[in-house]
C-alpha cells in the first residue's frame, strides 16, 4: 500500500456526518501537506530508506514523526511523549482532525519522559528518533540557555544506543546556526554521540555517523545526524546519498570521505578536547551533570565580553551577568554599608573582634542553602521526569524537613551548641560528597522504576539534607542571642540577601561547570561556616 493509499485509507473511515465531513476535509489538507513532506522534507528523510520497521520516537508534539513513520509504512510505532496534555490534544481533543490516526493498532502512544521509558523498556528498535524535541517558542528570548535536556546527554546516546537492532539507527534532527560558518546544535549533538561511542570503545566513531542538511540558506536550516553501533554499510551509504541527491540536500559528514567544514575538522582531529577548547563556542559534549544543550557559551563569555556573533542565546547572559552584578550592589549598599556606618557603636560592644565572623557564618548559610537546593532540583529531573515534579518534590522536602530540623535544634542544650553546631556541618559537607558521586550511579539504576517508587527515593535521599541544613540556621542565632544579640536583625537580613546571590550563582556555575561543581562549592562554602565556628572565641563571662 503505497502513501496515498494510506492517506484516503485514514480519511474514509469514521462516522459519516455534516460535522466529521467537515474535519474530514480539514485533514485532507493536512495529510496533502505531510504527503508531499513524506517526499520531499528532510523531516521523513529516512523513513524512505528503512521500510516495514519498528520505530521509537522521543517528542510526539503535534504527530507530525508519527505521520510520516505511519504514511511510509512502518510496521510497529512507539511514541513517548513526556507531557499528557499534549498526548490528549492528539488522542482526544483533534481526534477528528487526524481522523484519530493514534487509534492505529501499529501505533502505540505512551506518556512518559524519553529516557526513563528507555531505561525500563525491552524493545530494541530499528530506528530511534528525535526530530527537533523542543519547541523553538522561547529561542527569541534566549531562554533554552538556561534550560537543561537530558535527552542529548552522552548517557542519553548510549541508552539509546543499547536499545537499537542490528544495524539499528539513532536519527536526530536539530537546526543549524544561520551562519554559515558556524555549527551549534548539530556540533553538540555530533560531540555528544562520538563521545557514546569512544565509550562503548568504538576507535573510528567518523565511519559510524552520518551528517546530511538542507543547502544553507539565510535563516535557519534543519540537519539531520545519524548514529550506528556498527559502521555504516557501503550500500546504506549509497541508498542515502542516492535520496540525498534526489532531496537536494549536502552531505556535512560522509563516512567515507572527509568533507571541507568543522564538523569534519572535529572528526579527524586528533586532539578533540583542544579542538573544542579553540572553537569559538562551546561545542564540548553534553552529560547529565552538565545538560545545558543550549548553552553555547563559554565560561569566559559570562565574566566577559560576548562573542562578536549575534544571535538569540547571547542575550539572556548578559541578563545574568547585570541580575547578579545589580544584586551585589543592593546587597552592598541596603545591608552592608549601613551595618558598617550607623550602627558601629551599639555593635561592636560585644565580642567587637568575633562581630564579622558571625556575619559570614550567616552569609555562608544562605548561599550554601541555595547552592545545595538549586542543582539537587536540576539533578533529580532525569530521575523524577519532569521539571514539575523535581521541584514539588525536592523543594517540598527541603523545606518540610529543614522546618523539621529547626524544630529539633531547640532542644539542644546551650552549653552544646558549638560542638553539636561542627558535628551538624561536617555531617552536612560528607553527605554532600557522598551524593557528588553516588547519585548518578543510584539514577542509573533506578531510573527504570515506577514514579511513585522513584519519588520516595528522592524522598528519602533529601531528607537528611533538609534536617541539618535546618539546624544549622536556629543553632547560629542560639549563639548569637548569647553573645550578640543586637545584630541578629542583621544576620537575619544578612542570610536572606546571600540565599538571593547564591540562587544567581548556582545557576552560573551549574551552567558553566556543572552540577557537581555547584554542589562542591556548597561543600566549600559549608565548611567555611564550620571553620567560623571553630574560631569563635569564648563567651566573656558577666
Amino acid at each position: 500500500m503505497n502513501r496515498w493509499q494510506r492517506s484516503n485509507q485514514l480519511l474514509t473511515t469514521g462516522p459519516e456526518n455534516a460535522w466529521a465531513t467537515k474535519h474530514r476535509l480539514r485533514s485532507l489538507l493536512l495529510l496533502l501537506h505531510f504527503d508531499l513532506e513524506c517526499g520531499y522534507s528532510i523531516k521523513s528523510f529516512y523513513y524512505q530508506i528503512l521500510k516495514n520497521a519498528e520505530i521509537l520516537i522521543i517528542g510526539v508534539g503535534g504527530g507530525q514523526d508519527v505521520l510520516n513513520a505511519y504514511l511510509n509504512g512502518f510496521k510497529k510505532i512507539t511514541a513517548v511523549e513526556i507531557n499528557p496534555t499534549i498526548a490528549r490534544v492528539n488522542t482526544e481533543i483533534f481526534r477528528n482532525f487526524t481522523n484519530n490516526l493514534f487509534s492505529d493498532p501499529r501505533i502505540t502512544l505512551i506518556v512518559d519522559e524519553g529516557r526513563s521509558f528507555v531505561r525500563h523498556t525491552k524493545e530494541k528498535y530499528n530506528i530511534i528518533h528525535l526530530g527537533n524535541v523542543d519547541s523553538g517558542g522561547a529561542s527569541a528570548s534566549g531562554a533554552f540557555t538556561f534550560s537543561e535536556n537530558t535527552l542529548y546527554t552522552v548517557e542519553a546516546f548510549k541508552d539509546y544506543s543499547s536499545h537499537l537492532k542490528v544495524n539499528g539507527v539513532l536519527w536526530v534532527t536539530r537546526w543549524r546556526a544561520p551562519q554559515k560558518e558556524y555549527f551549534l546544535e548539530d556540533f553538540r549533538v555530533l560531540t555528544g554521540m562520538v563521545k557514546a561511542l569512544e565509550e562503548l570503545g568504538v576507535k573510528h566513531p567518523e565511519r559510524h555517523i552520518v551528517i546530511i542538511g538542507e543547502k544553507y540558506r539565510p535563516g535557519w536550516c534543519q540537519v539531520i545526524v545519524l548514529m550506528k553501533n556498527t559502521p555504516f554499510l557501503p550500500e546504506e551509504i549509497q541508498s542515502i546519498d542516492g535520496l540525498r541527491d534526489k532531496m537536494n540536500l549536502d552531505w556535512l559528514h560522509h563516512p567515507a570521505t572527509r568533507m571541507n567544514n568543522a564538523l569534519d575538522d572535529y572528526l579527524f582531529s586528533p586532539n578533540k578536547k583542544a579542538f573544542e577548547k579553540d572553537y569559538t563556542f562551546r561545542i564540548d559534549p553534553n552529560t547529565d551533570n552538565h545538560p545545558f544543550f543550549f548553552n553555547f557559551l563559554k565560561p569566559i563569555h559570562y565574566v566577559w565580553k560576548l562573542p562578536t556573533i549575534k544571535i538569540y542565546f547571547t542575550y539572556p547572559v548578559f541578563m545574568f551577568k547585570s541580575l547578579f552584578v545589580i544584586t551585589f550592589l543592593l546587597v552592598l549598599i541596603t545591608i552592608f554599608l549601613p551595618l558598617m556606618f550607623f550602627r558601629r557603636g551599639s555593635l561592636h560592644n560585644h565580642h567587637k573582634q568575633f562581630l564579622w565572623g558571625y556575619l559570614l557564618y550567616f552569609a555562608c548559610l544562605g548561599v550554601g542553602f541555595m547552592l545545595v537546593e538549586i542543582p539537587l532540583i536540576q539533578k533529580f529531573i532525569l530521575f523524577l521526569g519532569q521539571p514539575l515534579y523535581s521541584i514539588a518534590v525536592i523543594l517540598s522536602t527541603l523545606l518540610i524537613f529543614s522546618g523539621i530540623g529547626s524544630m529539633r535544634a531547640g532542644k539542644v542544650l546551650q552549653q552544646e551548641i558549638s560542638g553539636k553546631l561542627c558535628t551538624i556541618i561536617l555531617l552536612l559537607c560528607t553527605i554532600l560528597i557522598i551524593y557528588i558521586y553516588a547519585l548518578p550511579a543510584l539514577f542509573e539504576t533506578f531510573l527504570g522504576m515506577p514514579q511513585l517508587v522513584r519519588f520516595l527515593i528522592a524522598v528519602v535521599l533529601i531528607i537528611p539534607l533538609g534536617t541539618l541544613m535546618g539546624k544549622a540556621f536556629p543553632l547560629g542565632i542560639r549563639l548569637l542571642e548569647q553573645d550578640i544579640p543586637a545584630i541578629i536583625p542583621w544576620v537575619w537580613g544578612v542570610n536572606g540577601a546571600c540565599s538571593v546571590m547564591g540562587s544567581i550563582l548556582a545557576w552560573g556555575l551549574s551552567l558553566n561547570f556543572g552540577y557537581n561543581t555547584t554542589l562542591w562549592t556548597a561543600t566549600v562554602i559549608y565548611g567555611c561556616a564550620c571553620l567560623v565556628m571553630v574560631l569563635k572565641p569564648a563567651p566573656v563571662q558577666q
